[in-house]
């Protein structure tokens, strides 16, 4: 009998295996790559994300209310004092690196989140008290952590009583 030698081979050469390993190192290196990546960008829209909830908060309920204010009783650099309709008092100012609320002398309310700092806050009152033209000019300014600096935004608008047109 003639005996048949095996022609399958078995196994993988070296010059295989290193050539395959070489290709999973460089693979699984873009792919650790773009998954960082993607963790910086997350960080970054998260940390916007963050100050712009804390802008549009803090911004809308103070033109909200300055806008349906009866009279601005009081304004420096950084606090105002507004009447509403019903005679209530309502107070605006930056408060240990936030901007807070206080209604008819209750408890203060924070406007901002509790990782966003706020570095500004400016009124100016164009016009004057009692007087039916009115304006308040309003300008803030919030920053919060990012890595190894921050992220800041600011903010300004012209506010119109709105007993003044």
């Amino acid at each position: 009998m003639t005996s048949r030698k095996n022609t399958k081979q078995r196994g993988m050469t070296l010059v295989e295996v290193i050539t395959y390993s070489a290709l999973l190192i460089i693979i699984t290196s873009a792919v650790v790559g773009i998954v960082l990546n993607f963790a910086s960008v997350y960080e970054s829209i998260h940390a916007s994300n963050k100050l712009r909830t804390s802008a549009v908060s803090a911004a809308d309920r103070i033109v909200f209310e300055i806008r349906n204010a009866q009279d601005i009783t009081s304004v420096s650099s950084n606090d105002i004092t507004l009447t509403n309709i019903s005679g209530d008092t309502i107070d605006f100012a930056l408060t240990s690196g936030k901007i807070t609320i206080e209604e008819n002398g209750g408890g203060t309310q924070n406007l901002t989140g509790s990782d966003v700092t706020a570095t500004t806050l400016n009124f100016e009152h164009l016009g004057s008290s009692g007087s039916s033209n009115q304006a308040v000019t309003v300008v803030f300014t919030l920053e919060t952590p990012y890595k190894d600096t921050v992220k800041q935004t600011s903010f300004q608008d012209t506010i119109v009583l709105r007993g003044a047109y």
